[in-house]
């Protein structure tokens, strides 16, 4: 009886988790993508499909340097050396690009490892 008791914690565990990250992706006021280990796109918000005009399905299975050419040069290494150790790289500028007449608008980049959920470094 505990054994199940432990699964159906762990169920919902799940699906919270789940829902949690559905919520993130759908209302991140930024832009938001998770690349597998080869640097191809698993999946991307509508914010950042905006940015890089293409919709967030058509990202999917791409390389970053087949959807973002002009910043692949910086973003690429990036992710490489977050696949390699394991640690978080943020707050790296990419571009400052005019958002309207009144301002600008600063992109950086911030990536993170799954290592802790999916024992990608040990």
């Amino acid at each position: 009886m505990e054994e199940a008791g432990r699964q159906d914690l762990s169920a919902a565990q799940r699906e919270l988790t789940e829902a949690m990250v559905e919520g993130l992706f759908a209302a991140a006021p930024f832009g938001l993508a998770l690349f597998d280990l080869g640097m191809r796109f698993v999946r991307v918000n509508e914010f950042l499909a905006g940015i890089n005009g293409l919709p967030a399905a058509g990202h999917v299975g791409r390389r970053f340097s087949a959807v973002r050419p002009d910043i692949s040069s910086i973003v690429e290494p990036l992710l490489q050396q977050v696949i390699d150790t394991g640690s978080a790289v943020s707050d790296v500028k990419i571009s400052e690009i005019p958002e309207t007449a009144s301002g600008r608008m600063l992109h950086t980049v911030a990536v993170y490892s799954f290592e802790d959920r999916f024992s990608l470094h040990r």
